[in-house]
């Protein structure tokens, strides 16, 4: 029982970081989709967890990617240096 207890919250840690790192409503649909068709019991709130932050992933990338290309295709701002 211990052993079993062990693994599966092993697995479902490891679910959550394997997931967690996508950033595309259609990646969290599609990890939803998966684990519905091909259900690992004991991992559903971790997986929960991990197609939510998939999805806080996205909102970010939407909300901010404008602001940072515009930061980084700014041209350089001028140093100045005291002698």
């Amino acid at each position: 029982m211990i052993f079993e207890f062990q693994v599966g919250q092993m697995l479902s840690g490891f679910l959550k970081e394997l997931v967690q790192g996508f950033c595309s409503e259609e990646m969290a649909v599609d990890v939803e989709t998966f684990f519905k068709e091909n259900p690992l019991p004991g991992t559903e709130r971790s997986l929960e967890q991990g197609v939510e932050t998939i999805r806080e992933n996205w909102a970010w990338r939407r909300r901010d990617t404008n602001a940072i290309e515009n930061f980084l295709n700014a041209p350089p701002a001028e140093v100045v240096t005291l002698d």
